[in-house]
């Protein structure tokens, strides 16, 4: 758990770089590896609430994961869709094959989509100053 909260900050860190926004619509990121170009993931157009308690639930399904695997299995629980993802059929986690995830998929998983869920969380700094007490 100190491992994959350890990855969480990182990942939290970098960010701290992307601006987030609410969008229009859900976005659908493919996979940029050229084995995979037809893997892809549907971001939803603003992260909510449902999708802290489906990081929260997908932690505690998967207990004893290393860290890449459970960062994984949160990213894979908190998109509103995914496809071409070889070892995942379904929606039902309980029928994943993790085993059968390509490294790659899993980096690129990870990177894109938890890095743009923790932007969420980032505040943007009021740089005007502070307006006076009535």
């Amino acid at each position: 758990m100190a491992d994959f909260k350890a990855q969480l900050k990182r990942l939290l860190l970098a960010s701290q770089a992307i601006s987030y926004r609410v969008r229009q619509e859900s976005r659908k990121l493919s996979c940029p590896h050229p084995d995979y170009l037809k893997a892809s993931v549907t971001l939803p157009a603003e992260w909510l609430g449902k999708h802290a308690i489906a990081k929260d639930r997908a932690i505690k399904a998967f207990p004893g994961l290393d860290p890449d695997l459970t960062n994984f299995v949160v990213a894979m629980h908190i998109v509103d869709g995914f496809s071409n993802i070889p070892g995942l059929v379904g929606a039902d986690p309980a029928q994943w094959k993790l085993e059968m995830v390509p490294i790659p998929i899993i980096s690129w998983v990870n990177d894109a989509v938890l890095s743009d869920f923790l932007a969420a969380y980032s505040v943007p700094k009021n740089s005007s100053a502070p307006s006076p007490a009535e």
